[in-house]
């Protein structure tokens, strides 16, 4: 018992010792940083956004309240991109909207807050579009097994490429490179040398698939 009261009462020394360097730490930072101007502006930003939740209360417990425009309340993007003009950082600006701003306004007035609550106004006029509902509509489910019409259409393509190699008189089986492009147009971008030697591999590959099924069919006449 001793040993673990001796433990518990160290631990706790310990700890206090850690939160009071902690504070005289950031206490001593303060000091000598002392209040930037992202403070202000955190603090001027706060300010503006209670003036306007109090507004909303006021109005909607039927009080007499300042007529105030949705439109010249800028959001938190809004803020941010105010406050990086401000501090002249180099941003995209959309065209047309400095135009617009300093033709509207005929007083001098706050040329930055300005161009943030255009921009903000902008990007809230647009309406947003939901992409995945469009990809979904554009989208044509598949069955990740395979269906029967599916198979039905392989095999339906299988045995016409074979009447097609089979045929003597056949695009393919022709090896004129002009009627190879008939057969397959994407042999238009390839040398005729290209395409003759692509009519040869197709007609091999389809020799080799339709020999075993003839081997197979002459082997059940002779065991019959």
């Amino acid at each position: 018992k001793k040993s673990r009261e001796k433990a518990r009462d160290r631990h706790e020394t310990v700890m206090r010792l850690l939160v009071r360097r902690y504070v005289t730490a950031e206490q001593r930072k303060r000091d000598d940083f002392g209040i930037t101007e992202d403070d202000v502006m955190e603090i001027r930003q706060d300010i503006s956004t209670l003036r306007y939740e109090l507004i909303d209360i006021l109005r909607q417990n039927g009080m007499k309240t300042p007529a105030t425009e949705k439109s010249e309340v800028s959001g938190k993007k809004g803020r941010v991109m105010e406050r990086r003009l401000q501090k002249d950082f180099q941003i995209g600006i959309v065209e047309g909207i400095v135009n617009a701003v300093i033709q509207s306004e005929k007083e001098p007035k706050d040329v930055f807050s300005q161009l943030a609550r255009a921009i903000g106004r902008r990007a809230s006029s647009t309406t947003k579009k939901d992409w995945n509902a469009v990809v979904r509509q554009n989208t044509i489910p598949t069955d990740p097994i395979g269906s029967k019409s599916e198979a039905v259409i392989r095999q339906t393509r299988r045995s016409l490429r074979r009447q097609q190699q089979m045929q003597p008189n056949s695009d393919l089986a022709s090896l004129d490179p002009n009627r190879l492009v008939d057969y397959n147009p994407n042999l238009v971008e390839v040398s005729p040398t290209t395409r003759v030697a692509y009519a040869k591999f197709i007609m091999g590959k389809g020799n080799k698939n339709i020999e075993p099924v003839d081997n197979k069919s002459n082997n059940d006449s002779h065991s019959k």
